[in-house]
């Protein structure tokens, strides 16, 4: 599984975000991109999932030798980041019955195991606008990584999450690194030491 970048910029009205990058992303594994605010960490992440275009540039997917059309990656991918809504009038089984049917979860992936696993057991019958930060960062993280999709795009992952919660994370994310293609911006320092390649904007 792979993701070419060649010569991407990004522009928003007259101002550049970043010029002409240029990266590899060869799965699976977990890249790390690192910079400072403003840097266009979050930018490329959207770009990368489909979502925004480059002003100039091509990305360009593969996955088994095939190639992926652009029109058709948010298929292949999962994505979670801390400006991403939900809907939180849902509890977390009501929302995984309507995400179930836009996006595949692994196998026998039910709604207890997913509370157990996110340490949500206790708040199955809860709104999910009634949960804090945490609790609702550490639900966004536990979908996108049950998903079942080869790349995985994950934006200030351990933002919201305490001590206890990233490392129940890291554990995660070590699991599915042998499995998927992860791409992490972060500006943490335990988020880009799990990266196993780095790449600073």
């Amino acid at each position: 599984m792979n993701i070419e970048c060649q010569s991407v910029s990004k522009r928003y009205t007259l101002n550049w975000i970043f010029k002409e990058l240029s990266a590899s992303f060869t799965g699976p594994g977990i890249y790390g991109i690192a910079g400072s605010n403003g840097s266009g960490k979050s930018t490329l992440l959207s770009l990368i999932s489909g979502y925004l275009s480059p002003s100039k540039g091509t990305i360009s997917y593969t996955l088994n030798g095939q190639a992926i059309e652009r029109e058709s990656i948010f298929t292949y991918m999962s994505i979670a980041a801390p400006y991403i809504e939900v809907i939180e009038e849902y509890t977390v089984g009501e929302l995984l019955r309507v995400y179930g049917k836009l996006k595949p979860l692994e196998q026998h992936m039910d709604t207890k195991e997913f509370l157990n696993i996110a340490y949500l057991e206790k708040d199955r019958k809860k709104p999910i606008k009634y949960f804090s930060s945490g609790m609702k960062q550490r639900m966004q993280l536990l979908l996108a990584l049950k998903t079942d999709v080869p790349f995985l795009l994950l934006d200030e992952p351990s933002s919201f999450l305490d001590v206890k919660a990233k490392d129940w994370f890291y554990q995660l994310v070590d699991t599915y690194k042998k499995s998927k293609l992860i791409i992490m911006a972060s500006n943490d320092e335990d988020d880009l030491r799990c990266c196993e390649q780095l790449i600073t904007m």
